[in-house]
């Protein structure tokens, strides 16, 4: 993404239990795909130093004004979760933005 990988990361201030990720694709007003995550990394860690890489997921083409589910294939505990978008819908990887991610008991 130019100058190094960059990421989301959230600190849920203990360990907390999840079972999915979410995320409102930025610009899904205007239909405009340019700027949705087209394949992502997501990684957990308890201390913020460690990280455990759950693999890489491809998004496919987004509905616009809808929530994108990624879901664990079991539940994970951890403190913080971690998201790198590694490409857009139009396969660049120099902009690319949320409106809101969530994650999911």
């Amino acid at each position: 993404m130019g100058g190094g990988e960059r990421y989301w990361q959230f600190d849920m201030g203990e360990p907390k239990k999840a079972s999915a990720l979410s995320y409102w694709p930025y610009g899904s007003w205007s239909g405009a795909t340019t700027y949705y995550i087209g394949t992502l990394r997501v990684e957990t860690s308890d201390d913020g130093e460690n990280w455990l890489n759950h693999g890489v997921v491809s998004l496919g083409a987004p509905t616009p004004e809808q929530w994108i589910y990624i879901y664990f294939y079991e539940p994970v505990t951890a403190r913080y979760f971690r998201v790198t978008p590694l490409t857009s819908q139009s396969g660049s990887s120099s902009s690319i933005y949320a409106r809101e991610v969530g994650i999911y008991k």
